[in-house]
């Protein structure tokens, strides 16, 4: 399944914060999560249109990849 907006940019800002040794290594993952959702809820919208944009082509990525493929929750 193609990762959304929130997913890419939570991914990007984590392996930013690994890559720069600024990881809190005493942070839970669900405290990272509350931390990352108030920095993308407070950020402005055309830093989210990015995302946004990056979005729709890992979809069409993986609809190219995929063709066949409909999400089936479970």
């Amino acid at each position: 399944r193609p990762s959304n907006s929130w997913i890419l940019f939570r991914k990007e800002q984590l392996d930013y914060e690994k890559a720069a040794g600024i990881e809190d290594q005493n942070e839970k993952v669900g405290q990272k999560s509350k931390r990352l959702a108030a920095m993308w809820h407070n950020a402005p919208q055309e830093f989210r249109d990015k995302y946004g944009e990056k979005a729709r082509q890992v979809a069409a990525e993986h609809a190219a990849k995929h063709p066949d493929y409909k999400y089936q929750p479970r």
